[in-house]
């Protein structure tokens, strides 16, 4: 897990090191910049204990499949809060090249969120609470003139009526004609229940799930309006002028796609375009 910073320059087509690092763990982090003079950054993976869980499962226990299974139970069997993911908002201002405290996640950090920008609201979209569960919370930040945030957070819709939402992790998420679109991403079903019932190892026994559903945010309320071609998460999207495109990411199972297709909400559907 790197903390390293680079710098591209487009005219001359060459990246360059800068002499600087990031001051807290930023893996899976959700960056944006909202006056194109500092990039803010939620949440992020410990670096410590990432970096320490892969050194103990591949290099400590390589090759012995009983101490690998120990490494891996005494890792996820804990609580979200002993993974210390990055709760600090952080800033980074590229023209001075110093980070920045902002602020405290109130509702608790999480990883691999989705992000979706409108004017001066963010939004981060579920996202993991720990290694395999994820938080089914919508968290919508306002940054005002001054750079001071307001938080207020709601919780995405059930897939169905059958499946109670287990938040997803490496969604889409953008606006098209003044809907939230969020689309993707992958969870383990059961998780929740799991862990509401004393297992911090929450996932254990559980299968990874790709998700296919698209929600929006119309008038005021999520639900779902249409499903992607194939289940899909953790790949590039962009917010265009009309809709929410997404380029590539990851296949049920962990194949890559190749994939480019946007989402468009016409006011009264939605529409994909492949």
């Amino acid at each position: 897990m790197f903390d390293t910073v680079y710098r591209y320059d487009p005219v001359k087509d060459s990246w360059s090191k800068l002499p600087t690092r990031m001051p807290l763990g930023g893996l899976a982090s959700a960056a944006v910049s909202l006056d194109e003079q500092r990039i803010l950054v939620f949440g992020g993976v410990n670096k410590a204990i990432f970096d320490g869980y892969f050194q103990d499962y591949f290099v400590g226990a390589s090759g012995d499949a009983a101490q690998q299974e120990a490494v891996a139970n005494a890792y996820f069997d804990q609580r979200p809060q002993d993974y210390l993911f990055t709760a600090q908002v952080l800033s980074y201002e590229p023209s001075s090249n110093k980070w920045r405290y902002v602020n405290m996640d109130p509702f608790g950090p999480t990883v691999g969120a989705g992000l979706a920008v409108k004017g001066s609201q963010i939004t981060l979209v579920n996202g993991e609470v720990k290694p395999g569960l994820r938080s089914p919370d919508v968290k919508q930040v306002t940054v005002d003139a001054g750079g001071k945030l307001t938080w207020q957070v709601e919780k995405l819709a059930a897939p169905n009526s059958a499946e109670p939402q287990e938040g997803v992790a490496g969604a889409f998420a953008g606006y098209s004609a003044n809907a939230l679109l969020v689309a993707g991403g992958s969870n383990f079903p059961g998780a929740w229940q799991q862990f509401s019932a004393g297992h911090n190892y929450a996932h254990k026994g559980l299968k990874k799930t790709w998700r296919d559903e698209i929600y929006g945010r119309i008038d005021g309320r999520w639900r779902v309006v249409g499903k992607l071609p194939q289940a899909l998460s953790n790949g590039a999207h962009v917010q265009s002028n009309d809709g929410l495109l997404i380029i590539g990411g990851e296949l049920q199972g962990g194949g890559a796609s190749k994939e480019v297709i946007e989402l468009r909400w016409n006011g009264k559907a939605l529409e994909i375009i492949r």
